[in-house]
């Protein structure tokens, strides 16, 4: 079951107005359904961005809570004591706890959410490597060909010529 089912498993909206969710009843309330629902769509989400990189047995709220705050503002710098602010926890903790739930640290997690945004980027606009480096929050295109070769094995320039003209064999 994936993460949604986990979770909605059992949420239901019945005629007479009432939710259950996993066996207990709960007065129905459009709108708080509604967050539900949209914050276990989000985490789904995230999920799937983070390449299945958290399970269930690894799901931490307060992970999940700075994770959703990386992928919505990807251009923006964001130090570990702001990260760890965000999810209540200390800075040692903090690292400690998103290292084992992620298995990356915060730095290297969060170049890797703006190089996924990078590589959707430079296979879906004409955007040139530079507009591409600033949107997703790199300082430079220096900065950014670099971090992304280290991913990829390959320039951004050069990827992009690869996967726009894939070699086909007949």
């Amino acid at each position: 079951m994936d993460l949604v089912g986990a979770h909605v498993h059992g949420a239901v909206l019945d005629a007479r107005g009432a939710v259950e969710v996993n066996g207990a009843r709960h007065p129905a309330r459009v709108g708080a359904l509604i967050d539900f629902l949209t914050q276990v769509l989000a985490q789904e989400a995230l999920c799937s961005i983070a390449g299945d990189r958290l399970t269930l047995d690894q799901h931490d709220e307060r992970i999940v809570r700075v994770l959703l705050l990386m992928e919505s503002s990807l251009s923006s710098p964001h130090s570990i004591a702001d990260l760890a602010r965000s999810s209540g926890m200390c800075v040692n903790v903090f690292m400690r706890v998103f290292k084992e739930v992620t298995g990356h640290t915060p730095q290297n997690y969060f170049i890797g959410l703006r190089i996924d945004r990078a590589v959707r980027l430079l296979l879906s606009s004409r955007l040139s490597i530079e507009e591409i480096a600033d949107e997703c929050g790199f300082c430079d295109r220096y900065h950014f060909t670099h971090a992304f070769a280290r991913l990829h094995g390959m320039w951004p320039a050069r990827f992009r010529r690869f996967h726009a003209h894939p070699l086909t064999i007949a």
